[in-house]
């Protein structure tokens, strides 16, 4: 299917997002480019994210840490939140 016209059932390339494919990935916020070319919502813990799970998150979500890109409620023992950059440091 053409990837630039609206209604298309499948997207040759880029993503199948309301009825219409977009070249340029997923507009939807908290939401990435799954394998099968649709749109999937990131974990809840994420308020960004590269694939599913909560080891694939960009940015969490207010209450999480990030740690090697998981969002965790609280920080592994020894090391303490940083609030302003939603991280844990030694």
């Amino acid at each position: 299917v053409n990837a630039s016209l609206n209604g298309c059932s499948k997207c040759s390339q880029g993503v199948l997002q309301q009825g219409s494919c977009n070249l340029l990935g997923c507009t939807i916020s908290n939401t990435y480019l799954a394998s099968d070319s649709t749109c999937q919502s990131c974990d809840g813990s994420c308020n960004g994210c590269s694939g599913p799970g909560n080891s694939k998150c960009t940015v969490c979500n207010y209450g999480y840490y990030n740690v090697s890109n998981y969002c965790v409620t609280s920080c592994p023992t020894g090391t303490a939140p940083i609030l302003s950059s939603q991280t844990c440091a030694c």
